[in-house]
């Protein structure tokens, strides 16, 4: 059995590559819709009486459920993933696959459902947008992308550091120190 190790650190978390768990008994699929592509050779390795599947999209829609997976709204992702988790045993591995944000959310609710975290598999994001949180106010955002930012919360200009907090899922964001009483500007370096 593979287990996957995540830099345990308060730094950016690492992910290995993930294969499938060959020791487990059922296997668990949760994704983003943009991010079923990743799952795809975990899917085809599986027995189809083995593998469950959910999947999260950004539409307003009811549940729709079908011989492979559960389409669910992401408004609804908490109530349906717990019900999800709560009908298979745990000796499942739970896959884990979307933006870095999801794929945290996912993971605490998995957690909290009584999985070990050596049933629990994160692939690498989709993409490099991050969560941030602000050190100041508190004030959590999402899908950032830039070095610098101005807070919605409080709106300090902030720096997004490389620490990561799983708890939140988030990176912290810092006051920048002034210089000069000038805003930074926003850059986008393409770093993340």
């Amino acid at each position: 059995m593979q287990i996957q190790t995540i830099q345990k650190s308060h730094g950016r978390p690492t992910y290995d590559t993930v294969r499938l768990d060959q020791q487990a008994k059922c296997h668990l699929f949760i994704s983003e819709e943009a991010s079923l592509e990743l799952l795809e050779p975990l899917l085809k390795a599986c027995e189809k009486d083995t593998k469950h599947s959910l999947v999260v999209a950004d539409l307003d829609i009811s549940a729709i459920t079908t011989d492979t997976y559960q389409l669910i709204p992401r408004t609804k992702t908490a109530h349906y993933v717990g019900r999800f988790l709560a009908k298979y045993n745990h000796q499942s591995t739970v896959y884990i696959a979307g933006t870095e944000s999801f794929i945290w959310d996912i993971q605490k609710l998995v957690t909290q459902a009584g999985y070990s975290q050596q049933n629990i598999r994160l692939l690498p994001p989709i993409s490099n947008t991050r969560r941030v949180i602000c050190t100041h106010c508190f004030t959590v955002m999402d899908n950032i992308n830039h070095e610098l930012i101005h807070c919605s919360g409080c709106q300090r200009s902030l720096e997004v550091q490389d620490q990561f907090s799983e708890l939140h899922g988030a990176y912290a964001g810092v006051q920048v120190k002034k210089k000069d009483s000038k805003p930074p500007v926003v850059q986008d370096k393409g770093l993340f």
